[in-house]
């Protein structure tokens, strides 16, 4: 899962990409939104945040 919790202990066996996406999650879950993820073969991710207006 791309957006996995992490550990101290394990934060050196995990891509720095994973620890950045796990982060932006967490704030914009708190401010009540939500991320939304689609890969394309070959073509990488894109992402999309989504945050409540007012």
């Amino acid at each position: 899962m791309i957006f996995k919790h992490f550990c101290r202990e394990k934060v050196r066996d995990i891509d720095e990409i994973d620890i950045e996406l796990y982060l932006v999650r967490e704030i914009v879950t708190m401010q009540g939104g939500y991320i939304r993820g689609v890969s394309a073969e070959g073509q990488g991710f894109t992402f999309s945040v989504f945050l409540p207006c007012g």
